[in-house]
């Protein structure tokens, strides 16, 4: 079975996934522009850092699944990333309980990148909901937003994304130890990075 790619594979989450954890890793050296002036530090960085984790989820979801099962891409591939996930693990023979952790909190970050993502337009004009809304009340909404997006809630979401996908990973090359095509897609094939952020040099290597 080859990839949606056809000529080649190529699965996007190792991408996504290692370009959320370069921003998380280098955010906090970003905290001053080239002027000087503070920038406001890693809390510019949680909502995007919010949206690219719960896509690197999506996308290890949607590669996982193409690659376990058939005919995946016409039935499953626009469900939610819930019911993708309940289905791999389904496939696994494993149990995916959104009520207990990890997944509970991986379905609280889901809802909460929603609650950025999804401002319904007004019937009357297009305009989103905060702009319908008095200044006040659609200030109060982004408080409370950020107030919930913050440095513990992407760091618990890190480790939660990587911990999800480390145990599909294992599990999957257990069960199907001669699948060449599951092999593929797990296999990361990204290249060295290095980055310089002042005196700083980040060097990481792919396994």
């Amino acid at each position: 079975m080859k990839s949606k790619c056809d000529k080649g594979h190529f699965h996007a989450y190792h991408t996504i996934l290692h370009q959320a954890d370069c921003l998380f890793d280098d955010s906090e050296h970003l905290e001053f522009a080239k002027n000087g002036d503070n920038r406001g530090g890693f809390s510019n960085y949680y909502m995007p850092l919010l949206l690219v984790y719960i896509a690197a989820i999506e996308a290890f979801s949607n590669s996982i699944g193409f690659v376990l099962i058939e005919d995946f891409v016409k039935k499953y591939e626009k469900n939610s990333i819930k019911d993708k996930l309940k289905r791999i693990f389904k496939k696994l023979g494993e149990c995916c309980d959104f009520g207990k952790e990890p997944f509970k909190f991986l379905d609280y970050s889901i809802e909460t990148r929603n609650d950025w993502v999804h401002c319904k337009a007004s019937k009357e004009e297009y305009v989103t909901e905060w702009e319908s809304l008095s200044l006040e009340d659609s200030h109060n909404i982004h408080s409370k937003l950020e107030n919930k997006t913050n440095k513990e809630f992407i760091a618990k979401l890190k480790n939660i994304v990587h911990e999800i996908i480390e145990s599909v990973s294992s599990k999957a090359r257990e069960r199907f130890p001669n699948n060449k095509e599951l092999m593929v897609c797990l296999y990361d094939i990204r290249p060295v990075v290095e980055t310089e952020i002042g005196k700083i040099t980040i060097t990481r290597t792919v396994q």
